[in-house]
């Protein structure tokens, strides 16, 4: 039951935010941003872009962590972020799947 409820509550909580332009030594730089939010309780996140493959992971970051962000994306392109989270660093959630289209 705590793994059903932890897939849902993922599935529903990861967002793209958005797709901004950052001034970086004069010249525009766009920026894709994610955001989630979760239980307190969760120990440790793990999460990839652009890469389905299930034994391979970017990133393991604390329980703190609730945001990502990437620079210098392109227009046209299209940025999916794959989400896990756990409760003691083990045992991972079904992975939750966000994605951005650059305009």
């Amino acid at each position: 039951m705590k793994k059903y409820f932890l897939c849902l509550l993922l599935a529903l909580c990861v967002l793209p935010i958005s797709v901004f332009a950052a001034d970086d030594n004069d010249d525009m730089i766009l920026v894709a941003s994610w955001m989630w939010k979760t239980d307190p309780e969760i120990k440790r996140f793990r999460y990839k872009v652009n890469n389905n493959d299930p034994a391979f992971w970017d990133h393991v970051v604390n329980g703190d962590v609730t945001s990502y962000s990437i620079r210098g994306v392109k227009k046209g392109e299209v940025y999916t972020l794959y989400l896990q989270q756990s409760y003691d660093g083990i045992n991972w959630s079904e992975t939750a799947v966000s994605t951005i289209e650059v305009q």
